[in-house]
């Protein structure tokens, strides 16, 4: 416990001027950077960095940010931070030396934000500009509430009296801190534009020697070292065609993808339901183009519910994403076992840029991403380094899948997330086969006048304005017998075994595993030795064994699946979404509404010509 706390001037405390102020350390304690050198060094990187920002990000950013960035470490002229750091430089202060460390603060951060709110206070006398004091107090990933400018265990007056002027110092540099009143949005992205160059200008593999007093020379390492950090923004292919970006066989788009293309002329809120098979996934990436190409949003980010879907999606949003900008375009897959196949592809931990944006926290300011729906959550949660994801989430189209899926606590925070979404200029395109009336409310926010609850439905919201509703024409229906058994017989086993026989895929959902296993092994078993192709499927494989099977399976019964015989898939509820299964016959348990939908959804879900059924 600090032995002075809050308390002001009880004693005098021996003071080291800026100038002598250590701020690094190098590994072997030999090389080290004074606290001036290394807040030029920072300021000048961000600086860079807002510099490339694409429009739609920098324009979210007021001038000052620079100078914020600069002044991050003020704290670290302290008595505090320097017993910690440099014991040695302090020695020569043998008053200082006398004082216990435990008297004072070392953690710097909270004493930049205490003397940098006192200094707007002085300078600015705007109370809301305190504010701004925030991004400095956070740059280490949280906020911990600060005292005042001038307590002993901050080094009382005079150690705050240091602190201004190399404030002083650094604003004749960079300028002085926005004069714009902040929102969360800005601080947050501020923040992270701070913590980023902190981060890059604390790379020992970089050498700042006698830069400060060179800005040329310091400016143009800046930019190399974001260039070898691979802070790149592509430039996106124009003009291009829907089948151009799809590539396949769509050729042409339909009826919905066209609604959402024309409807998607600037960012907004696009809520696409309709059933599966419908294409809603190439409606809002051919959107998402659209709105990139006219330049409103400056990349994408795909979430999902599961690490499953992820990679599935991921998958699809790859080629369309090298269409669009190009054969090398990278798409992260973020997930908590994304690295898993990320290795399996060879890793990019030796490509430009591969192992700076590895880190879970630092994924999501790639460009493009595609992973699980927590990645973006986090940034509006109260969890270390959350701004990191709202500024890897600013300024680009966002599409949430499958979000009828989430329950009550995960909606909650999705709801806050859209909302932040819309203030950060992203467009954002909501995606469900069966989402409900009042779940449909809870996005818009302002409720669409006409009470549209037609299906399938696209509504909108655009800036300001209200909310609006098209209607879709509905695709070709089919009629589906569905014939209700208390138990599986053996006449029902008989009757899978003879469908397949006959040419017929077969899909057999289950609501768990064991289940799951048990129909495997009784088919197997009654099933004669290489007669038909019967598979298993469900979350327990292993990860590398899983994905060998499903890509086994889609191979066999997805669109393009080449079916010389017939299958049986007995699986649980991994199918349910974002799988690319098209079964002729289907046995499910009993499960919820919107899962049996969704189940549905793999039961003739392409057209084909060689069918062994009538009717589904």
């Amino acid at each position: 416990m600090s032995r002075f706390k809050n308390k002001r001037n009880s004693d005098t405390i021996p003071v080291i001027s800026y100038e002598k102020c250590i701020a690094k350390l190098s590994d072997d304690g030999k090389r080290k950077q004074s606290v001036a050198d290394h807040c030029k060094i920072v300021g000048a990187i961000a600086k860079a960095l807002l510099d490339r920002l694409p429009k739609v990000v920098r324009k979210q950013l007021p001038d000052g940010v620079a100078a914020l960035a600069a002044m991050h470490d003020i704290g670290k002229v302290s008595p505090g931070f320097q017993l910690k750091i440099d014991r040695e430089n302090v020695s020569k202060n043998p008053d200082l030396v006398k004082k216990p460390i435990e008297s004072f603060e070392s953690k710097h951060a909270v004493i930049s934000e205490a003397s940098l709110s006192e200094i707007i206070k002085e300078k600015e006398n705007q109370k809301e500009l305190i504010n701004w004091a925030q991004v400095t107090g956070a740059h280490h990933g949280d906020h911990n509430e600060a005292d005042s400018h001038d307590c002993d265990k901050y080094g009382g007056i005079f150690w705050h009296l240091q602190r201004k002027k190399l404030y002083e110092h650094l604003e004749k540099e960079f300028g002085g801190v926005p004069v714009e009143n902040p929102t969360l949005e800005s601080i947050s992205l501020a923040t992270a534009i701070t913590c980023i160059a902190d981060w890059l200008g604390s790379d020992e593999k970089y050498s700042f020697d006698n830069l400060s007093h060179d800005s040329d020379k310091l400016n143009n390492l800046a930019s190399n070292i974001l260039d070898n950090a691979g802070w790149r923004f592509p430039n996106i292919k124009k003009n291009r065609t829907f089948e151009s970006l799809f590539g396949g066989d769509i050729k042409e788009p339909n009826d919905l993808q066209k609604a959402l293309f024309e409807t998607a002329s600037e960012p907004g809120l696009f809520i696409i339901e309709a059933p599966m098979g419908m294409g809603k996934t190439e409606a809002a990436l051919w959107a998402a183009y659209r709105l990139m190409e006219n330049g409103y949003n400056s990349g994408l980010y795909f979430a999902l519910p599961t690490r499953l879907t992820s990679n599935k999606i991921h998958e699809r949003v790859s080629p369309f994403l090298s269409h669009a900008f190009g054969e090398d375009t990278y798409v992260r897959l973020l997930h908590g076992e994304s690295w898993i196949t990320e290795l399996g592809k060879g890793g990019r931990e030796f490509s430009p840029s591969g192992s700076w944006f590895e880190p879970a926290k630092r994924g999501l300011l790639l460009p493009f991403g595609v992973g699980t729906i927590d990645q973006a959550l986090l940034g509006v949660m109260n969890v270390k380094y959350c701004f990191m994801r709202v500024f890897g989430l600013a300024g680009k189209a966002v599409i949430l899948d499958e979000v009828h899926s989430y329950d009550i606590y995960t909606g909650t925070l999705l709801d806050r997330l859209v909302e932040t979404l819309l203030r950060l200029h992203c467009s954002v395109f909501i995606l469900s086969a069966t989402l409900t009336q009042n779940r449909r409310k809870d996005f818009l926010i302002k409720e669409d006048k006409n009470r549209n609850n037609n299906y399938p439905l696209m509504t909108f919201r655009r800036g300001n304005l209200d909310s609006s509703s098209i209607d879709i024409q509905r695709p070709v229906s089919q009629q589906i017998e569905i014939s209700i058994q208390d138990k599986v017989t053996t006449k029902i086993i008989n009757d899978i075994i003879d469908r397949a026989s006959k040419g017929q895929a077969i899909l057999w959902i289950h609501n768990t595993v064991a289940a799951s296993q048990d129909s495997y092994r009784r088919l197997v078993s009654a099933i004669p030795e290489n007669d038909v192709k019967i598979g298993l499927l469900h979350s327990r494989f292993p990860s590398f064994r899983r994905e060998e099977l499903e890509k086994e399976w889609i191979s066999l019964l997805g669109k393009n699946g080449k079916r010389d015989s017939g299958a049986i898939l007995i699986a649980t509820q991994v199918v349910e979404q974002s799988v690319d299964i098209d079964s002729d016959y289907m046995i499910t348990e009993l499960a919820p509404t919107d899962m049996m939908l969704q189940r549905m959804g793999r039961l003739w879900r392409h057209k084909r010509e060689n069918r062994q059924i009538e009717k589904a």
